[in-house]
């Protein structure tokens, strides 16, 4: 049995069996030192798709604060709309997720990533100028399917540029866009409120002007900054990008092999995509809804004006960026997926413990801490964990899609768990995600358990592959 396989049993393979180059390429990759390589890679190619997720996960969720703006009242909508606004979104988005990543195997990234990222800044833009309900809805549609291609296609090409144990920590980086953009977004939009009544626009009508017009702008920065593949890396070496893309092929096991559609079926057939695919879900119900909601949640907690309560939404996410950032290392330093995802997963049930069993402020409003550090991370992971566990880049192209695919469904769902019946409290919505992450553990300790007797039944018919990250 080769040490490689011995490696794997307890998780990822050792530093020592990635990092040996083939025998044929030892002699041409000297003595590089692949963890520079790396660091390179994390300065000038990591920061550009954290800044189109940022802004992308700023557009889709600008309508929580426009929601406490003024925008309901001065479009007229009644109960429900609104929800119903933030669901169709992820229709649109869902329905494209795998086409888009099936389509990215035939076509320039940079161009694709560019192209989107402009076009939704505009449809962003257009947000500030619809006048009812059905323009709302319009735009939400265009938005979704413009922003459809980008988080598939950026978990997707992450896997070209990192290997398997350095993975998790970008992954949570990554993620971490998320979470500043819903710091960020409530401090910008409450700076831009002061615009209100400035050229005859209510203020939650410049919220989407002014960060559409960003979006368009780092679109046009991305296109002159961000690399195609390890092979075009201009701020690399020849030789450095010869030992990157061996590395990488290395540590894949040299799964790289042209499309077909046996490929993207397996990826269907795989149990450990749908296990992971549910507790994804379950995540991202919360997470959206969350995201979405939380102004009018702290609004609830009736100690807050909705000026403050602007202000008050970004430290559950900036206190969160630190927390998701550690999870991604101690995840790669351990070696281990699963057992961190559920313990992530289960300090956020604690937060909606707060927030169902406390009537005070202050340990309502740390609950809100608890759900931001705990649901994060545990996604961030588990987007991850499915990267690390389909080899060939077609279907692992294909089971990102699947993920994220279902991580819309989630956003559908997490748009109608807070209803304006039952404000302020909103009991019955912080059950529903309780219960969701309750689930979501449940079905993550599963998948470990379910890949570690894969893998165990491989050593011991002694194959010899790279198996199973646990």
């Amino acid at each position: 049995m080769s040490k490689e396989v011995k490696a794997s049993v307890t998780g990822i393979a050792s530093d020592e069996s990635v990092r040996a180059p083939t025998e044929t390429n030892a002699e041409t990759l000297g003595e590089i030192n692949h963890d520079s390589i790396i660091s390179k890679v994390d300065l000038r190619f990591l920061p550009m798709l954290c800044a189109l997720y940022l802004f992308s996960f700023l557009d889709r969720a600008s309508l929580g604060n426009a929601n406490i703006a003024g925008m309901p009242k001065e479009l007229g909508l009644h109960k429900t709309e609104l929800n119903f606004a933030l669901a169709i979104f992820f229709l649109s988005y869902g329905l494209l997720e795998v086409p888009s990543n099936i389509l990215l195997k035939h076509i320039n990234a940079r161009y694709y990533v560019v192209f989107l990222t402009m076009i939704w800044g505009i449809i962003t833009m257009c947000h500030g100028f619809i006048h009812n309900f059905q323009g709302l809805v319009a735009a939400r549609v265009f938005l979704g399917i413009f922003e459809a291609g980008l988080m598939p296609a950026c978990s997707y090409l992450m896997t070209l540029w990192y290997p398997r144990h350095k993975l998790a920590l970008r992954v949570t980086i990554f993620f971490s866009a998320s979470l500043l953009a819903g710091a960020f977004g409530g401090l910008l939009a409450r700076g831009i409120m002061n615009l209100n009544g400035s050229a005859g626009y209510s203020g939650w009508r410049w919220i989407f002007i002014i960060e559409g017009l960003m979006t368009f702008v780092v679109g046009i920065i991305a296109f002159f900054c961000l690399p195609e593949s390890p092979s075009h890396a201009y701020f690399l070496t020849p030789a450095e990008r010869t030992a990157l893309t061996e590395y990488i092929k290395h540590d894949s096991g040299n799964e790289s092999t042209p499309f077909s559609w046996s490929e993207v079926t397996e990826a269907f057939k795989l149990l450990h995509t749908w296990l992971s695919a549910f507790a994804v879900f379950t995540l991202a119900v919360a997470i959206y809804s969350f995201t979405f909601f939380l102004p009018q949640i702290i609004l609830g907690f009736g100690a807050t004006s909705p000026t403050r309560t602007q202000l008050l939404t970004a430290p559950p996410y900036l206190f969160a960026i630190f927390v998701l950032i550690f999870a991604g290392y101690t995840s790669d330093r351990l070696k281990n997926r699963g057992w961190v995802i559920v313990t992530f997963m289960g300090i956020g049930c604690i937060g909606y413990i707060f927030l169902l069993t406390s009537l005070k402020l202050a340990p309502r409003y740390v609950g809100t801490f608890f759900i931001a550090s705990g649901l994060w991370p545990a996604i961030a992971l588990s987007m991850g964990w499915i990267t690390n566990n389909l080899l060939g880049q077609t279907r692992r192209a294909v089971g990102i899609a699947i993920q994220t695919t279902v991580v819309c469904a989630g956003g559908v769902a997490g748009s109608y768990v807070y209803r304006p019946t039952d404000a302020p409290a909103f009991k019955q919505g912080h059950a529903v995600c309780l219960a969701l992450v309750l689930a979501g553990m449940v079905v993550a300790a599963f998948q470990r358990w379910w890949l570690s007797r894969k893998n165990t039944k491989s050593v011991q018919e002694g194959e010899d592959k790279v198996l199973y990250v646990l």
